[in-house]
């Protein structure tokens, strides 16, 4: 009784992945009758795109009886529409033994349609702020030109003062454009997988380092975050170049515990004063290097990596990124 009026999908199918039985609430909600199903393989009202999925998970289950395998499927109803099925499966006995798998389905279509709804609409916001962005950034950047072409005709000094100032102006609207444009990018693709080391030198490679040194012992060491990872190391190499006041050296390590791996980002320049070693990552800090260390925490919260700034002042700067269990990995050989 409990298993046929149960408001949720049941099934059970045996190891060829045909239903041996479906409860009246599973096959009322693809049109059916429960005996219109049984004997059926569970494939024939799966869409073709989704059935490598359901093989999967109960080839799965029959190979760890008892524990719980899930898949996220669509399957087709008597009328020709289509649900989405979020899919939980356990396997009871063996294969050679008269082995099923026992299956329960919850309809998230609605749930779907919302997701996809909310994607096209951040879709077309996206494209709404590309456009409007590109538009401030043009017209600033013909201001920007003109400033110049006027400020090298004005032979006043007291012009020229007033027209550098406003220069300063633009060139802020500029930074805060840009700001505004990487901020905008957090989170609109999935985190993933990467290489440090690679990344670490494509970040570098944007900028003019000049006579520093770098020590890079990262090898194999991978991070799941978000892909401006990039971005971050842009931000802590260009600080070092902007305000490192002397600095001769860069350094990219790690230190790695049971629970988690610190990898550290060094310089030997002058440090960041300790009353400032929180404020450097405030949106409001003083300077353009505020900006770049807020956006460079937010884009390491993603993924539940944290950064802090725990240098000796007057001996360098240095960034502890510190990676939770699970969030990292070594791959290859040395």
């Amino acid at each position: 009784m409990l298993y046929r009026d149960n408001p949720a999908m049941f099934f059970t199918l045996s190891p060829d992945r045909t239903i041996r039985s479906v409860n009246q609430f599973g096959a009322g909600k693809l049109g059916y009758m429960s005996d219109e199903l049984e004997g059926l393989s569970f494939e024939a009202i799966v869409h073709s795109s989704d059935r490598s999925a359901l093989a999967e998970v109960v080839d799965s289950c029959l190979l760890t009886p008892w524990q719980v395998h899930q898949a996220h499927i669509r399957a087709r109803r008597r009328d020709g529409s289509l649900l989405w099925l979020d899919v939980s499966a356990r396997a009871v006995g063996r294969p050679d033994d008269g082995a099923m798998v026992l299956t329960v389905c919850q309809d998230v279509t609605e749930r779907k349609r919302a997701e996809e709804a909310l994607q096209q609409a951040t879709k077309k916001l996206n494209m709404l702020d590309f456009i409007t962005f590109n538009d401030i950034q043009n017209t600033v950047f013909c201001l920007s030109g003109y400033l110049e072409l006027e400020r090298e005709k004005q032979s006043d000094s007291q012009i020229r003062a007033y027209l550098d100032s406003q220069a300063s102006f633009v060139r802020r609207i500029e930074d805060s454009l840009r700001f505004t444009r990487d901020y905008q990018s957090l989170g609109i693709y999935p985190p993933t997988w990467q290489d440090v080391h690679q990344v670490f030198l494509f970040a570098i490679s944007h900028l003019d380092p000049g006579t520093l040194t770098r020590e890079i012992a990262v090898d194999n060491l991978h991070f799941f975050a978000d892909p401006l990872l990039e971005k971050v190391f842009f931000n802590l190499a260009k600080n070092v170049i902007d305000h490192g006041q002397n600095a001769t050296a860069i350094s990219l390590t790690y230190e790695k515990t049971d629970a988690s791996l610190t990898l550290i980002f060094a310089d030997d320049g002058i440090g960041i004063p300790d009353d400032r070693k929180e404020t450097v990552f405030q949106r409001s800090a003083t300077g353009k290097e505020g900006m770049g260390l807020f956006l460079s925490r937010e884009i390491l919260e993603i993924t539940g990596i944290t950064i802090r700034e725990t240098g000796v002042f007057g001996s360098g700067a240095r960034f502890e990124i510190r990676v939770p269990k699970g969030g990292y990995r070594f791959t290859g050989k040395s």
